[in-house]
């Protein structure tokens, strides 16, 4: 509401705005317009950086890296799915009439996805729409999938290579999915990071005494990582893992960006080995569900 207030009053030929927290430099306005100068171009922007005095509120929002792909285009939340159903034309029957196709041992492809536009420090993702893709290992060891890809009826497993797929839009798992089938995949393994920040100050009336560096204010880290596995044919899913773990300690050993994202990975990290241990017990109820045993022939002397 505000921001089309401002814009009925404004009477320039270019529309700024800023909020009411933020502070921009001086040669903030040139910029704008610089980037408005090609013919093509309706908006443009900058990013959000917080100068080394501000809080530490304001250094992890710059720090986190971006949010969680929705899983609910995947096909895993009920009403999104029959949202999708029925925008396609399918009916709810047809998706219940789904059965699993997936021969055994199976083969499995892997893939983290992430809100679009997600970027970390170290890492970032491709792709536009729902979901972005990433591609680059930040908090996995290649140690926990090839744990993974020994587990019993597993043929093999890799990640999606990224000349795979298009850049997007991407709109559910049918895009991975195709990937997964170029690969000859029988499964496909979907799994993304949700990481959030938060600060409670303990000593409220200490802050002050010590000019805002207060060696009380708790930092917490949370990091939940959900996975689902489904089948590469027709989007089947066999089952579904997640894990959560937690990071804290006190906000005034997190003196610089640098700080607030090795705590980030930290947690990341702990919540990915977590989730590798739930995949393993998932699995096992997979294997146990669909997996049909080899029958032995017996030869039989005359």
């Amino acid at each position: 509401m505000a921001r089309n207030a401002g814009l009925r009053a404004a009477r320039g030929e270019l529309v700024a705005y800023l909020d009411s927290d933020a502070y921009p430099p001086p040669e903030w306005p040139y910029y704008l317009a610089l980037g408005m100068d090609a013919p093509d171009v309706a908006g443009t922007g900058g990013p959000n950086l917080p100068p080394p005095g501000d809080g530490h509120g304001a250094h992890q929002v710059a720090a986190a890296p971006g949010g969680p792909a929705d899983m609910g285009v995947m096909g895993v939340s009920p009403k999104l799915a029959a949202d999708r159903a029925e925008q396609t034309g399918a009916t709810m029957q047809e998706r219940f009439d789904r059965k699993p196709l997936a021969k055994f041992p199976a083969s499995i492809a892997v893939a983290r996805v992430q809100a679009s536009g997600y970027r970390s420090r170290t890492t970032g993702s491709f792709g536009s729409g729902a979901y972005s893709v990433v591609t680059t290992r930040e908090v996995e060891k290649d140690a926990q999938f090839e744990r993974l890809s020994k587990l019993d009826q597993v043929a093999n497993l890799g990640p999606i290579n990224r000349l795979l797929m298009t850049s997007g839009p991407f709109k559910s798992d049918q895009e991975l999915r195709d990937a997964a089938a170029t690969m000859q995949a029988d499964m496909l393994l979907i799994y993304t990071l949700d990481t959030n920040f938060y600060v409670r100050d303990m000593a409220k009336p200490l802050s002050v005494v010590t000019l805002g560096l207060s060696p009380n204010q708790q930092a917490r880290v949370t990091t939940t990582a959900s996975a689902v596995l489904m089948d590469t044919r027709n989007g089947y899913v066999y089952g579904l893992a997640e894990a959560t773990d937690s990071y804290n300690r006190l906000a005034s050993a997190w003196t610089n960006e640098d700080a607030i994202d090795a705590a980030r990975i930290k947690t990341e990290q702990a919540a990915f080995e977590k989730l590798c241990g739930e995949l393993e017990k998932t699995w096992t109820q997979v294997v146990a569900r669909y997996a049909k045993p080899v029958a032995m022939n017996a030869n039989v002397g005359g």
